[in-house]
This record gives structure tokens, C-alpha cells and sequence, in this order.
């Protein structure tokens, strides 16, 4: 019974050890049009922008690894068609990415990507 235990506390922490050091990474990228600026506006007509979308990981992070991100199309997909200023990008691990990264010992760990800035109207 006391091997039993040993091997399980040495499992668990290979497992929670993994999860925590998971690789995954996230790559963004921006077309020339419309503008995709990380820079104050200098145009008065703007509007709030905010997006977030959730992104899948399994396997601690290493599949699929890079993920893309296209800052653009996400932009004109949401009613940017003349571009962001003020661009900010964070990516984060909500309570709930957390919850289900622990629960499945880090095969599944999904990463929640924020972008929030102003539409130039």
C-alpha cells in the first residue's frame, strides 16, 4: 500500500509539474490594411473595441504549437474594416482555463486571448 502512494504522489507531481511548464505559444500578426496600431489615436471618431476568443492547447501546451492569430481579419470580422489604434493584446488564463487544465492534469489547457483598443470609424 505504501509503494502505491509513493508512485501516486510521484504521478500527480510529474503532472501538475507539466501543466505548470506547458510550451504553448501564441503568434500574432497584422496586414498593412486596415491599420493595426498599438499607438493613441489621433482621430476623435472611434469606438471601444473589445474581442476574446478562446484557444485550445492539449498535451501541456505542445499541440498545436504555434498558434496563429490574425489581429486583421479578427478586425474587419468585427466591424473594423478602417482599422484599431490603441491596440492591446493579453493573453490570459481565466479561472476556467485553470479549473479544466488542472482537472485533466494539463492534456487539455486552453489559453483565453483578449484584444481590446478602438475602431476608427
Amino acid at each position: 500500500m505504501r509503494n502505491y502512494k509513493k508512485w501516486l504522489t510521484v504521478v500527480l507531481v510529474v503532472f501538475i509539474c507539466g501543466w505548470l511548464s506547458g510550451c504553448s505559444s501564441i503568434h500574432y500578426r497584422a496586414q498593412d490594411k486596415p491599420m493595426i496600431n498599438f499607438k493613441s489615436c489621433s482621430n476623435a471618431n472611434t469606438e471601444p473595441f473589445h474581442y476574446e476568443e478562446t484557444y485550445d492547447f492539449y498535451a501541456w501546451g505542445l499541440v498545436p504549437n504555434p498558434v496563429e492569430v490574425d489581429v486583421t481579419a479578427i478586425a474587419k470580422a468585427n466591424g473594423a474594416s478602417k482599422g484599431l489604434c490603441d491596440v492591446v493584446i493579453e493573453e490570459r488564463f481565466t479561472p476556467l482555463d485553470c479549473i479544466l487544465g488542472a482537472v485533466t492534469f494539463g492534456i487539455y489547457c486552453p489559453r483565453t486571448v483578449i484584444i481590446d483598443g478602438k475602431k476608427i470609424k
